[in-house]
């Protein structure tokens, strides 16, 4: 926790991965290269907040993030922190992680941070930037890999709740596709 958030005593872990050696191992680097150097317009990070199981102990709750870390940002420079911040109705603690993750998909060519980010060149890809992972999609595409990827993280949350002999599930889908009507 930084700035604002410093006050906060709900950190429990952090992590990062796949950072591009110019980042020496900083994952802020990459976060302030790609606020400089990515296109206008362009996302500078993608973030998802997700909820974690409180039935699972932080030990077990550590492995499923590790799982979804690994499934959700492969070869995407990213970042994660864990928080079990108290909910402000109830009180109980409500573990969840934050994950930021670049669109920018390793190629195995080293770029130096000012061509990281630059338009992706599919004749000679080391002249170019690393390609986006969200380029090229129309909205119905971009929809439907929305879908999959809560679906990918409820299944991978149901697993780690079924290998830890906990009943509890969860379901990606609204509460309008399972039929249930809420005021």
């Amino acid at each position: 926790r930084k700035g604002f958030h410093a006050k906060r005593d709900d950190l429990v872990a952090t992590g990062h991965g796949n950072l591009p050696p110019w980042a020496e191992g900083d994952p802020a680097n990459v976060w302030k290269a790609a606020e400089k150097y990515e296109r206008k317009n362009g996302a500078v990070y993608r973030e998802a907040i997700i909820a974690l199981p409180i039935e699972l102990s932080m030990e077990q709750n550590h492995a499923l993030v590790n799982d979804l870390v690994a499934k959700l940002a492969p070869g995407k420079p990213h970042q994660h922190a864990i928080h079990a911040s108290k909910s402000s109705l109830e009180g109980n603690i409500i573990p969840h992680l934050h994950l930021m993750t670049s669109d920018r998909v390793d190629d195995g060519i080293e770029r130096p941070a000012e061509r990281f980010f630059a338009r992706y060149n599919s004749a000679e890809p080391e002249k170019g930037g690393r390609k986006k992972h969200s380029g090229g999609r129309n909205r119905m595409e971009i929809r439907d890999e929305l879908i999959a990827t809560r679906k990918l993280v409820a299944d991978t949350i149901n697993h780690h709740l079924a290998i830890n002999g906990q009943e509890a599930r969860v379901d990606h889908r609204t509460l309008k596709a399972r039929g249930i009507r809420r005021k």
